[in-house]
């Protein structure tokens, strides 16, 4: 489906308002598009900078995860996948409100980008992964106000959910358009777009590329298979994949992190849930896990690497590895 910003009567406005304005005009279809229409001219602006959409889903799907399309010029423009934008919205909303001071937090899943890290550790900002699934991450919301401990600035996962505010503890596609919506603005305000601002993350904290590989295993031997696979990692961790040394291998089943190079072990921060994460070298990352809804593992793969062209090959490459090794 083809998603699209409406361009209508251009008239002067501020930006910030208008960029509200933009996202209060949202119209779901009910194939889970989404368009701005406005008759601001800077929402329109905004709009040429800017596109909306939801995730191939139902209407109530539109409701709750949030895409972002990037528009730089009639030439260059790029879809953000969840692990970029949720990269960008920390990064907005720490710098927003906060100067790195004690008691900010950000939550995010263990199959997410490790770009969120890296961002939260330069402003000096706890960073949390839980569990993936909004439940998770709202029980931690519900552990800071019990203790009293941190206030969280954004919670978000790399399949588009994001989570503001106490208003929903959800993921939740209204706040998310409010943010995109105040993140162009801002960016627009200073002649940049979303997308410069992306490139400047990636020039200050690293190129990384993430890509999910998803191995079907259908009927009852299937279900063997992936047992008899997520055992193999478990029981015969590789050394290295594609080349890249695997450094430590985290299972959340059984709550357990150990180094590869002299078997040392230590605790996992959560435990319960049939993860395999490995830690590889250069800050690369290769999670494993079955999904919960269809027959098939899950790969998360994150690479960082000092140019853009090589992460996305590095990422391609650990794909196809794994992709064979598996199969």
């Amino acid at each position: 489906m083809a998603h699209r910003a409406v361009d209508l009567e251009r008239n002067v406005a501020d930006d910030r308002v208008s960029a509200l304005a933009a996202v209060a005009r949202i119209r779901s279809r009910g194939t889970g598009g989404v368009r701005i229409a406005s008759r601001t001219a800077s929402a329109v602006r905004l709009a040429r900078n800017l596109a909306l959409h939801a995730s191939r889903a139902s209407p109530r799907s539109a409701r709750a995860r949030r895409g972002v399309a990037f528009f730089a010029s009639s030439t260059r423009s790029a879809a953000s996948r969840g692990n970029r934008f949720e990269a960008l919205a920390g990064n907005g909303r720490i710098a927003a409100f906060t100067s790195g001071s004690f008691g900010s937090a950000a939550i995010t899943t263990i199959v997410s980008s490790g770009m969120v890290r890296a961002v939260c550790e330069h402003w000096g900002i706890r960073y949390e992964e839980t569990f993936t699934g909004f439940k998770f991450m709202a029980e931690k919301l519900a552990e800071y106000d019990r203790d009293g401990s941190y206030s969280y600035l954004l919670a978000f996962e790399e399949s588009y959910g994001y989570m503001m505010g106490d208003y929903v503890r959800d993921k939740d596609a209204v706040t998310a358009s409010m943010l995109i919506a105040e993140m162009a603005a801002h960016w627009y305000a200073q002649g940049k777009t979303l997308l410069d601002a992306m490139d400047e993350l990636y020039e200050k904290y690293g190129f990384y590329a993430e890509e999910t590989l998803n191995l079907y295993m259908y009927g009852v031997d299937g279900v063997r298979e992936m047992d008899a696979l997520m055992e193999k990692l478990r029981s015969e961790p590789p050394k290295e994949m594609n080349g890249l040394r695997v450094e430590s291998v985290s299972d959340y089943l059984r709550g357990q992190i150990t180094a590869l190079a002299d078997g040392n072990t230590v605790p996992t921060h959560i435990v319960g849930s049939n993860v395999l994460s490995f830690a590889l070298s250069g800050g690369s990352r290769l999670v494993v896990r079955p999904s919960g809804t269809e027959p098939k593992l899950k790969v998360y793969l994150t690479v960082c690497a000092d140019r853009p062209a090589e992460s996305r090959r590095l990422c391609e490459q650990l794909k196809e590895h794994f992709d064979l090794w598996a199969r």
